[in-house]
């Protein structure tokens, strides 16, 4: 619960200081489809998943060329939409409330849009875990338990082409947190999650 509570205090916080600052606030609605990648050092396994999103975001420009963009985002992780046809796997199924903050610069091209790089942190809480199923063992003392812990931390850089009403362009989602539950004499070892995204959005 502390933790919580540390998370929404210094979402506040980023929130209302760059209201404060802001020349200029610009509304976006966004989608994201992708790639994730889950890499687990307990078995040397990299599982492959789709990853998609939706979100919101609030731009705070600072200048023409300068603005930070917080918001939210409901974020979904599929292991086993993309593994189906694979029978016996403990494929992931989950979903994070995504809570970034991405410093960007604009830069005017020869059109009349303008290339849009990024970079930032992305703070993430799990709202819908996975447990652990053995299917030849439905008493292995694994099962039922949760997967992965209730927060990740991870870093964005991003790209994309500007309009004056829309963008479309691409992301990658870097974990930084070991984000694995770990149970002793059970199931060991670390586990981060990446994603690559084609994103397109709506300003306004």
């Amino acid at each position: 619960m502390k933790k919580t509570h540390l998370f929404l205090t210094l979402i506040s916080i980023i929130f209302c200081t760059f209201t404060s600052k802001a020349q200029k606030i610009e509304n976006t609605i966004y989608g994201s489809l992708g790639i994730a990648i889950s890499n687990d050092s307990y078995n040397e396994n990299s599982d492959r998943g789709l990853t998609a999103k939706i979100g919101y975001g609030l731009n705070f420009f600072f200048s023409e060329k300068i603005s930070t963009m917080t918001g939210i985002a409901l974020h979904c992780h599929s292991e086993s939409l993309l593994n189906q046809n694979m029978d016996g796997g403990d494929f992931d199924d989950l979903v994070f409330l995504d809570f970034p903050v991405i410093f960007q610069g604009h830069f005017e091209t020869t059109s009349n849009g303008k290339f849009m790089l990024g970079i930032g942190p992305v703070f993430s809480a799990c709202v819908s875990n996975d447990e652990y199923y053995i299917d030849s063992d439905p008493n292995a003392p694994l099962n039922g338990l949760k997967k992965i812990k209730h927060f990740n931390f991870s870093i964005m850089p991003c790209i994309a082409y500007e309009l004056n009403h829309c963008r479309i362009g691409f992301d990658v989602n870097i974990g930084l947190k070991n984000i694995k539950k770990t149970y002793n004499g059970l199931i060991g070892g670390s586990r981060h999650i990446n994603n690559v995204c084609l994103t397109f959005g709506v300003k306004f």
